[in-house]
């Protein structure tokens, strides 16, 4: 059998592979022991760079000046370059200049001894795991004249920008500014010391990898509003027992919860159409779990490893389609009970997968969640690149496949633009319910 690729597992792969191995030419010049490249001859700045032999260019305590001399010309010192002191596990002490107003990403990454840092008042920019696996990193000082950038309990975020960018290690409790409305990748990936968080009411995506190998978090609050949570975003939290994903989500993506071990139950959001492989593999203690109705795939390896299930209800009518018979266990086929509606009992028992179960019952109509008699469905139509939402009162926010925000309007009837084709997250908030739909624009 043909196995399929997945695109961004193998550039995250070719990316990580780039991180460990070194350019064969770093730097333009060095001074004094620092590496530097030119950025621009016309305004005479340089970038902090690494060695061109090794990453591991740095120890000790390192003073970067505000301008470095080469050659009789005189350079400003304007930022520190992507990966600049990546896996330096000896730099004990860094002085960043007043000149420096960007932090690449991946700078200061596996900085394994660096126990604080002071940001530079004139920063506008830090990228993406800036201070990732930096484990003794509790201390990152910011300037009180600074107007973009906060620390709160070791979070550096930027409030113009409304993304977290980067986290330290060393917490053990956080909680993020309402301003914040997505969590970057990588953004507390490794925080061994992390036990639990508060993420905002605005918040719409997790980026993958952003909790992996959280060890210590017990408890994480998802707000309602978050439509996407990227892969391997939970990996390995071996401590989480409990969670509850939000109406609005509508996949479960690759390794999500893979290897969450104290994790016991799980109910998935209505609004999810796919659980993709990997996703709650090896969850040893996960005893029960709630397939919606609307989910139509199960990825290989998906309930892999997930042994002590004892309860597996499929409230879809019609079996999903499951990539393998490695969806779930050996174990779970012989020993968990297969719940489904009880018009179905038959087609499950005859469909590939789900006849493996050796106990089918129908009986899930009892984990549907009742429904008020006079509630109704509003109804959702594309018309010449717009959006309607017909049988509803209230707000509909509109949001790519990535989780931005891409547009807010109201139900009713009218019709609400949207930037061109492709497919959108529509999520209508009426008086005491919250529907969320895929649509298609074309």
């Amino acid at each position: 059998m043909k196995k399929s690729v997945n695109i961004r597992r193998v550039l995250l792969m070719v990316a990580l592979a780039i991180l460990t191995t070194p350019a064969a030419l770093a730097y333009d010049f060095e001074v004094d022991g620092i590496y530097y490249n030119v950025e621009s001859t016309t305004d005479l700045s340089v970038s902090v760079t690494y060695k061109n032999t090794s990453y591991n260019s740095y120890s000790g305590s390192i003073v970067i000046p505000s301008t470095v001399t080469y050659s009789d010309t005189t350079y400003s010192v304007t930022s520190i370059g992507k990966r600049a002191f990546i896996s330096c596990t000896s730099l004990a002490d860094i002085t960043l200049p007043e000149s420096v107003t960007s932090i690449g990403e991946w700078a200061f990454t596996s900085c394994s001894s660096l126990t604080s840092v002071t940001i530079p008042e004139n920063v506008s920019s830090i990228g993406s795991g800036s201070f990732g696996q930096c484990t003794s990193l509790t201390d990152i000082t910011v300037s009180d004249s600074n107007a973009s950038y906060c620390s709160i309990d070791g979070v550096l975020y930027n409030k113009e920008i409304t993304t977290l960018v980067c986290f330290p290690g060393g917490k053990t409790s956080i909680v993020i500014p309402e301003s914040v409305t997505s969590i970057g990748e990588f953004a507390f990936a490794y925080c061994s010391s992390l036990t639990s968080i508060n993420l905002p009411e605005n918040l719409i995506s997790i980026g993958y990898y952003a909790f992996r190998d959280c060890s210590s978090l017990t408890s994480i609050n998802l707000p309602e509003n978050l439509t996407s949570i990227g892969e391997s975003a939970f990996t390995s939290c071996t401590s989480l027992a409990d969670i509850t994903l939000p109406n609005a989500l509508i996949s479960i993506e690759n390794y999500t919860f893979f290897n969450c071990t104290s994790l016991t139950s799980i109910t998935i959001p209505k609004g999810v159409t796919s659980i993709e492989y990997y996703a709650f593999y090896r969850c040893t203690s996960l005893t029960s779990i709630t397939i919606p109705e609307g989910v139509t795939s199960i990825g290989v390896y998906a309930f892999y490893g997930a042994e002590a299930l004892v309860d597996v209800y499929s409230l879809n009518p019609t079996p999903p389609v499951c990539a393998s018979s490695k969806a779930f266990s050996t174990t779970t086929y012989s020993t968990a009970t297969l719940h489904v509606p009880a018009a179905s009992v038959d087609e499950y028992t005859s469909t590939d997968v789900w006849l493996k179960f050796t106990s089918i019952v129908g009986d899930a109509e009892s984990g549907i969640e009742s429904v008020d008699a006079d509630a109704c469905e509003p109804t959702i139509t594309v018309c010449g690149g717009s959006i309607e939402v017909e049988g509803a009162d209230g707000t509909v926010s509109i949001y790519s496949t990535s989780g931005a925000l891409v547009t807010i309007g109201e139900a009713g009837g009218s019709a609400i633009d949207v930037p061109g084709s492709g497919v959108y997250i529509v999520r209508v908030n009426t008086a005491g319910s919250t529907i969320v739909r895929k649509v298609a624009v074309k």
